[in-house]
């Protein structure tokens, strides 16, 4: 019978305390080892800790919750899911008829956390290509290499790597070489074959957990310590003695008694108060100690599993982030080179490479999703959809429609915008118009940069708006949708939402009366003056080279304006102070920018 019938019928059917035949194996792998507390510490029952169970768990299965795609790079800037190639079946679906991929993830991530190593046996078909991986259980292989390290001819040779593999409790082993093997090994290692696992670092701390929780258990099993004892004179009868603690613990012993006093009938009994050591009162506060030790052998924030009396983070965002990049990712990564190295970079084609989705683990949380998918999708990295099959598990939308890309009409390159090149052109190639129909091309017309400077100083100075020249001006209507125009609708657009939120605010501070007005408004301004050259200059990119001096121009203006509006409008009586006020908001949002005048 073959390495794999074995390992098919009995990769898992093993007992706990069975010797591993490995005589050369180091120290670190004796999985009978105990420690200062006097508990039996192995990698079977390390996991009756509660915080090393709930560690081990929950890197595991998160980490085999990833999807797991199989990535072919067409080209160097392209690149796909192979999902049709018999490499997705293996490591996304089944990596063997008997466990799919998250059983099969679990098993070798928990094996890596707390044992250092995790090993299969590749299972290939007559082409050698890899069709399962069977797990071998770490007790049952040694690694070894035939030959001794060597130089000859001024090279080194380290020897050929090989596993002994014991299928079953017998002495009959199999000698596998390193290419048919898969191993992945855990960062403490010292030469990259085999790691220790957090159970042979942390020894100490698991058997210490593990004896307090004994400890605290065996207290609440007995009822704790007594509040105090019985002196009693001394009894010859052994029967009578027995009958006498008999009737003692049926008061005072179980849960059912607890904080109860008991009393004994007998004219010459004492009571002698006893009372809780610090001991005994620190022991079980000190489990709470031992268990946070245990969450920095993992590299686990406490609150994941379930210890939040010492909440560090000011988010549960920033407790996730912690996990998912310090503790999830590098074992995320450790896997996928193993798989890639020892797997896929030995097939035909060398394009395929194994890639965890660390995005994935957005699904448990759909509001943080919906808001990196509407960002996706405004910045056009992603279409409809690709998000619905993604994401949501949807079909496309019909006849295309889900397949169109956004991206911001405010962006783009100066020198386009400045030659007239209209942005909203997918093709990038400029806008032109064709109204004759002969299929000429009429160029959109020059925007005249010395025009803009003119108009730029009047902003600042307050004077008559410039006119183009008369030769500047084009003989017929420039055509729809130019650069030039669309970033004046960019400037409007923009300039109606600060006046929007400048309406709501002056009527907040008018609510609170004539006393003080004008001081309110003058400290708004100069509070929002900021954020409002902010947004103008974004938005003035696309009309000027000083685009930061004109978004600063036009909101001096507005301000100005502004205050002498309302200076005219508090020119009344407190009683009719808020009519007034109303009166001059009625028309404010038909105000527009100084830019109105300009002739594109």
């Amino acid at each position: 019978m073959s390495l794999l019938d074995l390992l098919k019928g009995n990769y898992e059917r093993h007992v706990a305390d069975w010797t591993p035949r490995r005589p050369g194996a180091s120290s670190w792998h004796n999985d009978r080892a105990t420690n200062a507390a006097g508990i039996k510490v192995t990698t079977e029952t390390a996991l009756n800790s509660g915080t090393a169970m709930a560690c081990t768990r929950a890197i595991s299965e998160t980490l085999a919750s990833l999807p797991a795609a199989v990535i072919e790079q067409v080209s160097p800037t392209e690149r796909r899911k192979a999902r049709e190639n018999s490499m997705w079946a293996l490591l996304h679906d089944q990596p063997n008829p008997e466990m799919d991929s998250m059983i099969w993830y679990e098993v070798n991530c928990n094996r890596v956390v707390n044992r250092g190593n995790a090993v299969s046996v590749i299972e290939s078909n007559g082409r050698g290509i890899p069709r399962a991986l069977w797990p071998v259980h770490n007790s049952r292989f040694e690694i070894f290499r035939r030959r001794s390290p060597q130089i000859a001819n001024g090279r080194f040779y380290p020897g050929d790597v090989y596993y002994r593999i014991w299928p079953d409790e017998t002495e009959r082993h199999f000698d596998v070489p390193s290419e048919e093997v898969l191993n992945v090994v855990s960062w403490d290692t010292e030469d990259g074959l085999i790691g220790r696992g957090v159970v042979n670092r942390a020894r100490q701390e698991i058997g210490l957990d593990i004896a307090e929780q004994e400890f605290t258990a065996s207290m609440f099993k007995n009822g704790t310590l007594p509040l105090g004892l019985v002196k009693h004179p001394w009894i010859d009868d052994p029967e009578q003695r027995e009958n006498l603690r008999a009737d003692l613990n049926s008061v005072n012993s179980g849960r059912d008694n607890w904080n109860k006093l008991g009393i004994l009938w007998d004219k010459d009994a004492d009571w002698i108060k006893l009372g809780y050591s610090p001991a005994d009162v620190e022991s079980i506060a000190s489990r709470t100690f031992t268990a946070k030790a245990l969450c920095r052998y993992y590299n686990v924030p406490p609150a994941i599993v379930q210890i939040f009396d010492d909440y560090k983070f000011s988010t549960i965002e920033a407790m996730l982030k912690h996990f998912i990049m310090l503790t999830i990712r590098p074992y995320a990564v450790r896997f996928e080179r193993a798989i890639n190295s020892q797997i896929l970079n030995s097939l035909p084609d060398p394009s395929l490479f194994l890639e965890f989705a660390l995005e994935g683990l957005l699904r448990g949380d759909p509001e943080t999703q919906a808001k990196t998918n509407q960002i996706y999708r405004t910045m056009g990295a992603m279409n409809v959809d690709e998000i619905r099959q993604r994401d949501l598990g949807m079909n496309p939308l019909p006849n295309g429609l889900g397949q169109v890309l956004l991206a911001p009409l405010n962006h783009g390159p100066l020198d386009r915008i400045a030659a007239g090149e209209n942005m909203r052109n997918s093709s990038g190639g400029g806008s032109t118009s064709n109204a004759g129909g002969d299929g000429a091309e009429t160029a959109v017309p020059h925007f005249d940069k010395a025009w803009l400077a003119a108009l730029l100083q009047h902003v600042k100075n307050g004077s008559k708006a410039p006119t183009p020249a008369p030769t500047d001006k084009p003989k017929s209507p420039p055509p729809p949708n130019t650069g030039t125009e669309f970033a004046v609708r960019i400037v409007e657009h923009t300039f109606a939402k600060i006046i929007a939120n400048e309406v709501n605010s002056i009527r907040s501070r008018a609510s609170k009366g004539s006393k003080g007005f004008m001081g309110r408004v003058d400290e708004y301004h100069k509070n929002a003056r900021g954020l409002w050259i902010g947004d103008l200059t974004v938005a003035c990119e696309g009309l000027s080279d000083s685009f930061e001096d004109m978004a600063i121009g036009l909101v001096d203006r507005h301000v100005a304006e502004s205050r002498e509006r309302l200076l005219t409008a508090c020119e009344c009586s407190p009683a009719e102070f808020s009519d007034s006020i109303e009166a001059c908001l009625s028309d404010w949002q038909d105000r527009k920018p100084h830019i109105e005048e300009m002739a594109i």
